[in-house]
């Protein structure tokens, strides 16, 4: 009898192949059939860092409050004022525009104020220094996240065209999202990643939200991994992180900038350091300080010593109360400083690119002020309560009290229009003015200046909204239902907005 053995076997393996990869592409059709009822049904939402949209025939790319909320227990509207900090950026880039993201936490995203923080301050002193330039300069900072959650926004941020990314980064290292976990102890960078990646997916986020999984990924550790305390897995894996951001730019054709973090050296009881270890970097330096030395040593990215800087900038005060509101949040003097750092290592890659000459003197701080709508009177409104609160904060900063209290009420209003009139296609200067005219109750000049907000930047938050309040206050209710309504059409999430709009007395009856 012949042997049919060897003609059979190719049927075997392809009935044991099939019996291995059919079971596989049902599971892939079952995961996928899942995943698109998920998303059919509306559950979950995009969490990439940027959506895009087009407005007046232009592509924009939006920062996505989702990305960020992701990772935080509470609506990011209530730890941000997110419509001065916001990025929108056209795509492709305009010609000659050098665009720059600034990343860290709270201290870099500005503290008292959004938008008088590092980034304003930092695009001030490039606008005044190199007025041949067109500077975007984006606050790419959010109180809460850490540097696991801003090397993902980087990567998002290197989709933009960008020319520089500065790293103001470290202070919440081990109390953020992604600090050590129950289930994982320190998340090494490259998990962290993987992560992001799948969350995209709506079944992830329906199985790894649930109440059991999400609090083993979350939940601290009972084991410190306090970073102060130079737990060696968190500093890895903050220096890893920074490496991942200089790479991403680079990659992007973008120059990174590493800087150290300061804080009020008091509150840390570190001594002020002598001459020659300031000329050197050789002084004790707050927790992060030499991690941030090092990333930058090991990456070579350019290093902005904004410790050393402030500590440089009055040194009878060993970095103290002229530059912080707190143990590590800037006042308006340390944000110029930490800002001007950093100029300091971009004015000449600026100069270079478009064979500029580099100034001799940076622009001043009052100069920056000026084109940033920031007067006395503003200032001294929005800090007075923390300037006072100790004897010595009080008396260096009783001459801005009295500058402040002898101007009239319109002397922000008026330093706000001029800045506004010097820089039209700043959005935040727009809202600051806006602002400071319903503030005195001016609401003609309210209304005109919203128009022109809205008629300029139909795609900026808080627009329509203004020209509601405009409205509205000037007796115009009707005109003011209209504008909360476009308000919300374009942004659902506008809670001021709804409730402005749930105020108004209801329409009158047309039948």
């Amino acid at each position: 009898m012949p042997d049919h053995s060897k003609e059979m076997k190719p049927h075997a393996l392809l009935r044991r192949a099939a019996g291995v990869v059919v079971p596989c592409l049902m599971a892939a059709g079952l995961l996928a059939a899942a995943e698109g009822a998920l998303r059919w049904s509306g559950f979950g939402v995009d969490q990439a860092p940027f959506l895009p949209e087009v407005s007046q025939g232009k592509t924009l790319w939006r920062l996505n409050k989702a990305y960020f909320e992701q990772f935080l227990s509470l609506p990011v509207d209530t730890i941000s004022e997110w419509e001065y900090s916001e990025i929108v950026a056209e795509m492709p880039k305009p010609a000659r525009v050098y665009r720059v993201f600034v990343f860290g936490e709270s201290a870099a995203y500005g503290n008292p104020y959004v938008p008088f923080g590092v980034a304003a301050y930092l695009d001030a002193l490039l606008s005044l220094a190199y007025p041949e330039v067109e500077f975007e300069v984006y606050n790419a900072a959010c109180p809460g996240v850490n540097s696991h959650i801003l090397q993902g926004l980087a990567a998002g941020c290197a989709e933009l065209s960008p020319d520089a990314f500065v790293m103001y980064v470290g202070n919440n290292e081990s109390s953020a999202p992604y600090r050590p976990s129950r289930l994982l102890g320190p998340w090494p960078p490259g998990l962290v990643r993987a992560h992001m990646d799948l969350m995209q997916l709506r079944l992830a986020q329906a199985l790894l939200q649930t109440p059991v999984l999400a609090p083993m990924l979350t939940e601290p550790s009972d084991v410190t991994w306090d970073i102060e305390q130079g737990n060696s897995a968190v500093l890895a894996a903050y220096r890893a992180n920074l490496k991942e951001m200089a790479r991403l730019a680079r990659d992007a054709g973008a120059e990174p900038v590493v800087c150290t973090i300061a804080r009020y050296r008091a509150t840390e009881e570190l001594p002020a350091p002598s001459p020659e270890a300031l000329a050197d970097g050789s002084f004790e330096r707050t927790f992060l300080g030499p991690s941030a030395v090092q990333a930058a040593l090991d990456a070579e990215i350019p290093l902005a010593d904004v410790e050393a800087a402030m500590i440089l900038e009055a040194p009878e005060e060993n970095s103290g109360p002229r530059f912080f509101d707190d143990r590590l949040h800037f006042t308006f003097a340390g944000s110029f400083v930490a800002a001007r750092t950093v100029f300091e290592l971009l004015s000449p890659m600026v100069a270079e690119k478009y064979g500029l000459t580099v100034p001799a003197v940076p622009p001043g701080r009052r100069d920056c002020e000026r084109a940033m709508g920031l007067s006395h009177a503003l200032e001294w409104r929005i800090m007075a309560p923390r300037y006072t609160g100790r004897p010595e904060e009080r008396a260096l900063f009783a001459p801005l009290e009295r500058d402040a209290e002898s101007l009239p009420p319109s002397a922000a209003a008026v330093v706000l229009r001029d800045a506004v009139l010097a820089d039209p296609d700043d959005t935040n200067l727009r809202r600051l003015y806006i602002d400071e005219l319903l503030r005195l109750e001016a609401w003609p000049a309210a209304e005109r200046a919203a128009r022109a907000f809205v008629q300029d930047f139909p795609y900026a938050r808080g627009a329509w909204r203004r020209l509601g309040l405009a409205l509205e206050n000037g007796s115009k209710p009707g005109a003011a239902r209209g504008a909360y309504e476009k308000a919300l059409a374009q942004f659902p999430d506008d809670a001021e907005s709804r409730k402005q709009l749930e105020t108004l007395p209801p329409p009158a009856w047309t039948g």
